[in-house]
């Protein structure tokens, strides 16, 4: 799966999924797809750049969007891909029987258990999971520790592993206030902005109990799962590896000054085709549907305080390519 450049790519906003830790939640499908839906265009512009792409598939729900089983056709002809989704849409199956696995680097399956619950589709969870894995893909699960859901997660974490899914816990990352209301989107975003000034953010504000029950969650799921953190293993390291929270369980890390590749063999991608550094750094690069793409020349220093997406941090900042989990859990 050698690639020559790797993006995480945002196809739309919409998600037919209202998670209360999720930015996108209420968002409409006016907004939500207001980029290019043009398959054709968007697969001959990622193929004239010259590159072979790894291009991880994110939004919203990547499922919704127009033609999207068409458009991993024709991705895959010449590039990697791999999917971040909520497992809800009908196209599982389709894209499961019609997309060659060796082209895929793994589908990122994510639990949002009350969603699921609310729209009784636990089951359909998992014959969509094991129907994946049948075909060949690299899948897994993952599960927001959202602070209301910590209470519940052994409870589910036991449901899930009886039917053959091992879940890996994933830190929360944002704020939240104990007390929600139910308002218009626009009193929604001013309540949002007071979250952010008045109350701590995540994965900060975990306790030292909560702490140490997270770090117990990662490591039984590890083990149970037979999953590993290493550098030498690519299918962990290369974009799903959500084990790596264990490494920034009380903050996010700071890379900033030291060497990174983001720029040059890792870009972001908006629906709109602009492309970014990374989900930190905003430096712009172009616009890939138009055909302007300018990546870094160099590998260059980080420029922002926080790294606000690790995973990506933590595999392109060349001072971190190994980095030892004990000096994490010192700041405990």
């Amino acid at each position: 799966m050698h690639c020559d450049i790797e993006a995480n790519w945002l196809l739309n906003q919409y998600c037919n999924y209202q998670c209360a830790y999720c930015y996108n939640s209420g968002l409409g499908k006016k907004k939500a797809f207001r980029g290019l839906a043009d398959t054709k265009k968007i697969i001959e512009s990622f193929d004239n750049t010259g590159f072979k792409w790894l291009i991880y598939m994110s939004g919203g729900e990547p499922f919704f969007f127009p033609n999207f089983i068409d458009l991993c056709r024709g991705l895959t002809k010449k590039h990697i891909i791999g999917v971040n989704t909520n497992l809800t849409h009908n196209a599982v199956d389709e894209f499961a029987d019609l997309i060659p696995p060796q082209r895929v680097s793994n589908v990122h399956c994510s639990i949002h258990i009350t969603e699921l619950e609310r729209r009784n589709l636990l089951n359909d969870f998992f014959k969509k999971f094991h129907y994946l894995k049948s075909k060949g893909f690299y899948v897994f699960a993952s599960y927001v520790l959202y602070p209301p859901l910590l209470k519940r997660f052994e409870k589910d974490y036991r449901i899930f592993k009886s039917q053959g899914v091992i879940i890996r816990p994933k830190l929360y990352r944002g704020v939240y206030a104990k007390r929600r209301f139910t308002m218009s989107n626009v009193l929604n975003r001013i309540m949002r902005l007071y979250e952010r000034a008045f109350f701590k953010p995540y994965p900060k504000a975990y306790t030292y109990e909560e702490k140490q029950q997270i770090l117990f969650f990662i490591k039984r799921s590890q083990e149970e799962g037979g999953f590993k953190l290493e550098e030498s293993s690519e299918s962990e390291i290369r974009i799903s590896d959500v084990y790596q929270d264990q490494k920034f369980i009380s903050d996010f890390p700071s890379f900033k000054g030291q060497a990174c590749g983001a720029g040059k063999n890792f870009v972001r991608i908006l629906e709109t085709g602009n492309v970014y550094r990374c989900h930190s750094d905003k430096r712009y690069l172009g616009n890939l549907f138009k055909g302007t793409l300018n990546l870094l020349k160099e590998i260059q220093p980080c420029r922002v305080p926080f790294c606000r997406c690790p995973y990506f941090g933590y595999r392109y900042v060349l001072k971190n390519k190994i980095n030892n989990v004990n000096a994490a859990l010192r700041v405990l």
